[in-house]
């Protein structure tokens, strides 16, 4: 009994770990997806693909320079 529990341990963990594997494929597939999506409907409404400003970069450079 004891080698036993010891296995089914090692087994949960392997599972745990191939769960967060599929969670993190099936994740970046939902933000591909999205992007994609995004990408599709602007094209649509505007005709074009326009440049955003980098809000963050601006941000970051902002905070840096405090």
């Amino acid at each position: 009994m004891r080698y036993f529990t010891k296995s089914v341990l090692g087994y949960g963990t392997l599972g745990t770990f191939i769960v967060l594997l599929f969670w993190l494929n099936y994740s970046a597939w939902v933000v591909m997806l999205g992007a994609v999506l995004n990408a599709a409907l602007e094209e649509t409404i505007y005709h074009q693909i326009r440049p955003r400003k980098d809000r963050i970069n601006r941000y970051l450079l902002h905070r840096i320079r405090k």
